[in-house]
């Protein structure tokens, strides 16, 4: 028999052959699902339970009332993979949206500064380290902080504090953005938890295309911060030292993971769209 056919027997339920209550048993040789349907009692109502799924695979009988489990008993239709692909998908949008945001309000002190370069005056050397806001001189004569400006037309022309200012102010409302993968990540979790309905489907696509989306501006900024800088400072006679470091890399990392497993999550969804079942009643 070809995949997607249903073969379906009257049965009996109880221990005796003159048992009052029957009902019918469905299996979808597609997804090898064994269906019990609508269980009748003598006078021909309903038992208390009328519906109950197994998976065959699982082995374990689950109560197709129950929400969580993914039945839509108004239009009798179940998708029991849905759920798991909106928990994969919220995990996921979480995992990027904490990279974008350590990246952004993360310090040099913690680690996450994006550049950090080495020069000498006076002949002595001295080490600068730069976060989004933030830049950190050490030196023989102790260390300070001074804040990034954020107006290039301070920079007096200066070419390397130009390109500075330029892609810090761009790496910041990338990262701001990228970081909104946490609002990806809330109703994907949310809907994890509810019983899957036929336009759940088109909110997964459209969650996943945010994701990715968010992820694509992430990773322009930050690819534009260690392309410009890495430039300035190969340019810079004194400078010395390495354009993306924890944080950029970190932020590269967020937004390549959101942007590719976005589109991977699309793509597979219209290939392998979430398993339907129609459930019948006697």
């Amino acid at each position: 028999l070809p995949n997607g056919t249903f073969l379906e027997q009257e049965v009996r339920f109880g221990a005796h052959a003159g048992s009052s209550s029957t009902g019918m048993i469905q299996v979808d040789l597609a997804t090898q699902n064994t269906l019990t349907v609508v269980r009748l009692l003598a006078k021909g109502q309903k038992a208390a339970s009328p519906l109950k799924v197994k998976a065959a695979r699982h082995h374990r009988p689950v109560d197709a009332r129950t929400p969580q489990h993914g039945l839509h008993t108004k239009h009798g239709q179940l998708y029991p993979n849905l759920r798991k692909r909106f928990s994969r998908l919220g995990a996921v949008a979480v995992l990027c949206g904490l990279c974008q945001t350590f990246a952004r309000f993360g310090t040099a002190r913690l680690y996450c500064h994006w550049m950090a370069i080495e020069y000498e005056i006076n002949a002595t050397k001295v080490e600068t380290r730069y976060d989004l806001g933030n830049a950190y001189v050490e030196g023989e004569n102790g260390k300070e902080t001074e804040a990034l400006e954020t107006d290039d037309k301070k920079c007096a022309g200066d070419a390397f504090c130009e390109a500075l200012v330029a892609s810090s102010n761009t790496a910041r409302d990338t990262t701001v953005l990228g970081a909104t993968s946490l609002l990806v990540a809330v109703p994907a979790l949310v809907l994890a938890r509810q019983s899957p309905r036929p336009h759940h489907g088109k909110l997964f696509l459209a969650l996943c295309l945010a994701l990715a989306l968010g992820g694509l501006v992430a990773l322009a900024g930050a690819g534009n911060y260690r392309t410009e800088l890495t430039e300035a400072v190969e340019d810079h006679d004194v400078f010395d030292g390495e354009a993306c470091t924890a944080g950029c890399l970190l932020s590269l990392l967020g937004g390549v993971v959101a942007m590719v497993v976005g589109l991977l999550a699309i793509v597979l969804h219209f290939l392998m769209p979430p398993r339907k079942l129609h459930l019948k009643s006697v």
